[in-house]
């Protein structure tokens, strides 16, 4: 029960947080790249879409490195039991 309103007040502080951070940082940042690509847009969507894209490229890290792990181990069982005829 503690644990779910510690995850609430959390989750609201963040959402407060995001908020107010949105609104103080309403301006337009322009985000000029490689190849002619430019964007413009409000800074908090910039924060909130390179959070993201670091998430998803950490995810897919750890996903990777779990089944490279798992491989490994399910190779290492099969030479240390090699099934009989």
């Amino acid at each position: 029960m503690l644990k779910k309103i510690l995850l609430v007040v959390v989750c609201a502080a963040a959402l407060l947080f995001g908020v107010t951070f949105t609104i103080k940082n309403a301006q337009i940042v322009e985000l000029s790249y490689y190849f002619g690509i430019d964007w413009q847009g409000p800074l908090s969507w910039l924060i909130i879409i390179v959070m993201l894209m670091g998430m998803l490229i950490g995810m897919l890290i750890c996903f990777l490195a779990s089944l490279k792990r798992k491989l490994a181990s399910n190779s290492s069982k099969s030479k240390a039991n090699p099934e009989m005829p």
